[in-house]
């Protein structure tokens, strides 16, 4: 078994903003150019402006981020398995530009990096009531916008849907026919995003990221959608499909 990529004609709803180049400066962890996509969310706490307190060496006086500063910790919650936050299954380590902002976070503020793990991301605004995490970098979302609230956008990614080479999905609109199954993440951007857009093919949710791979390879779906994977996650993603 193999796997092929099939273009898919769904992009993450952001707007390119005049102040995304200063989120990008606050963070430090990006280039100020790429001004587009999923944006750091903090619960029902008004995010707007946060980045110019973040600037100023007396953060710990800024009643904005007065609550981290008194934990002394700051809690990022971390949807594992999209090309975001990728964790080596040999050694725990999670990597991707979703932990470097939460660090490049941390560290502007001068308080300590927590990292809270989630399967998947839609598994982290879930969470949103449970006092779990401080800060989240997800795809803005009319539905996620009602409990948290969103920054301004710093990147912007693709979507597409991952089938097997045999599949006879070869773009988008062959994926919206009776009969076909598409297997997403639970509350994930891919699935609040089709649940609008597909009008023919049935969605499986599924509570994780490789529940989702394993409906494909036993042939229970015929494709997953979720953001087009970087070199490494595409090829973990391929091989897992192909394991007999």
């Amino acid at each position: 078994m193999s796997c092929a990529l099939s273009d898919r004609a769904m992009q993450v709803r952001c707007l390119r903003t005049s102040s995304g180049e200063e989120t990008l400066a606050a963070t430090g962890a990006l280039d100020p150019d790429s001004t587009f996509g999923p944006m750091p969310s903090r619960k029902h706490q008004s995010y707007n402006g946060l980045t110019d307190a973040f600037r100023r060496p007396a953060a710990a006086q800024d009643p904005r981020v007065s609550d981290l500063i008194q934990s002394g910790k700051l809690r990022v919650g971390i949807g594992l398995g999209t090309p975001l936050a990728v964790k080596n299954p040999t050694t725990g380590e999670v990597r991707g530009p979703t932990i470097d902002l939460g660090r490049a976070l941390s560290a502007r503020i001068g308080i300590d990096l927590v990292a809270i793990e989630y399967p998947r991301p839609g598994a982290v605004i879930e969470a949103a009531g449970s006092n779990a995490w401080d800060v989240a970098f997800l795809v803005v979302d009319a539905n996620r916008a009602k409990q948290a609230d969103f920054s301004q956008p710093y990147l912007q990614t693709d979507s597409t849907y991952l089938v097997l080479a045999d599949s006879s999905i070869h773009n988008a609109a062959d994926a919206d026919q009776p009969g076909i199954r598409i297997a997403v993440p639970r509350g994930d951007g891919s699935d609040l995003e089709l649940t609008r857009v597909l009008k023919r093919a049935e969605l499986v949710r599924t509570d994780t990221i490789d529940a989702a791979l394993e409906l494909v390879r036993v042939g229970s779906a015929h494709g997953r959608a979720g953001p087009r994977p970087g070199p490494a996650c595409g090829v973990s993603q391929a091989a897992r499909l192909s394991r007999s």
